[in-house]
């Protein structure tokens, strides 16, 4: 047993409940996804668990330059990207292996184990690709879940507001109509978002923020409550790659 080892999940456990209590695969597809599971552990041993003090005492720093992480944090998502495994659900068409999301979880959970705080960087990014690569169009798709299915861009999700906390019918950041091009209806977006995870890195060229807001009614005013909220792409950088107009403040 290697050290650290017994942090991770059981191989045989999880050999148990994948296949001999969900039956979620039988014969060569069994072996392969063992396989994908044993080289989760290698890396999860590797490059997730040697840091997960570390990134507790050095946490992410703001910088004139936007916030800066650990380096080892952006060395395990490299490898976790080169890899595959931030497409291991996703459809073989979009770059992902296609294997069940029972297997994903399995996965996953490997590295969730090994070192929270990085794996919820893939977590989030995922879950960001999956909400873009079900509802939106194809040309949406290609600009922004791609990217983050191979790994080479992290996504967040940015809902909650400083005046609002959890309560999202309270949010106050707002959407102005400004035009249409080849990714759909462009907005204007004007507020502030708080607690987000992974709003600002230095890992990736780009972050794909999923960012709740409310469309301007004709009269200037915000629909109230929960049903008036829309989610809106917004990427770090534009895809002509500009800069977008996101600033990161220090709250403290």
């Amino acid at each position: 047993m290697s050290i650290g080892s017994d942090i991770l999940p059981s191989p045989d456990l999880l050999a148990f409940h994948l296949f001999d209590w969900l039956n979620i695969a039988r014969g060569e597809e069994r072996e392969t996804l063992l396989a994908v599971i044993a080289t989760a552990q290698r890396l999860a041993l590797d490059a997730f668990l040697p840091h997960y003090r570390q990134s507790d005492i050095e946490e992410p720093a703001l910088h004139d330059d936007g916030v800066h992480i650990l380096p080892a944090v952006k060395e395990a998502l490299a490898r976790f990207a080169e890899l595959g495994l931030f497409g291991c659900s996703f459809p073989e068409e979009l770059g992902g292996f296609g294997l069940p999301y029972t297997a994903t979880l399995a996965i996953q959970a490997n590295f969730s184990a090994a070192n929270i705080a990085t794996a919820n960087y893939a977590m989030l990014t995922a879950a960001n690709a999956r909400l873009i690569s079900t509802f939106g169009t194809s040309e949406q798709i290609r600009q922004f879940a791609l990217p983050e299915i191979e790994g080479r861009w992290l996504g967040t999700m940015c809902l909650s507001e400083p005046q609002a906390g959890s309560s999202l019918g309270d949010i106050r950041t707002k959407a102005i109509l400004e035009g249409e091009d080849t990714l759909g209806a462009g907005y204007r977006l004007t507020g502030n978002k708080m607690w987000v995870s992974g709003g600002d890195q230095n890992a990736t060229e780009n972050i794909v923020h999923l960012v709740l807001a409310k469309i301007v009614r004709d009269d200037g005013t915000l629909p109230e409550g929960t049903k008036g909220i829309s989610l809106f792409i917004v990427p770090k950088r534009l895809p002509d790659d500009r800069p977008n107009d996101i600033v990161v403040v220090d709250g403290r």
